[in-house]
């Protein structure tokens, strides 16, 4: 039985949720409290060194990042992306835009509510003219 440890407010999870739904497959969902931290817990790092949900156990393998699940479970099930390569291209242009797009809207504070700030310090630079920042302007004017 496939396994989904997930947190119900978080939209990577809810990605990961509506695929196999629409594959009709099987899971079971065991969440991780974000609110009690235990995203970073021993059995969850154990899980997922990265400290993050969503994290899926299928086919005899512990797979996580939403979008790599989904491509996983498209070639293995099939009929989540479009079978040529510049309809896949789209849907993957659209889901990154759509996933920039919706955290820059959480961190205007439209959806602030919604979703728990991430715990602990962030590793990358984030300053006004930092490099990761000055290359997500580039990318956003695509």
């Amino acid at each position: 039985m496939t396994r989904l440890y997930d947190y119900w407010r978080s939209s990577a999870s809810y990605r990961v949720r509506m695929a196999l739904n629409l594959l009709g497959e099987g899971f079971d969902a065991i969440p991780v409290d974000l609110l009690q931290a235990e995203q970073v817990g021993a059995a969850n790092m154990a899980r997922n060194p990265q400290g993050l949900v969503p994290t899926v156990e299928i086919d005899g393998l512990t797979l996580t990042q939403s979008l790599a699940i989904i491509e996983y479970l498209n070639d293995t099930r099939g009929g989540l992306l479009p079978a040529d390569a510049a309809g896949r291209a789209r849907v993957v242009r659209f889901l990154l835009r759509w996933r920039w797009r919706f955290t820059r809207s959480a961190t205007c504070g439209l959806v602030a509510m919604s979703k728990p700030p991430r715990l602990g310090r962030s590793p990358w630079p984030v300053g006004r003219k930092s490099s990761l920042v000055m290359g997500w302007r580039r990318l956003r004017a695509c």
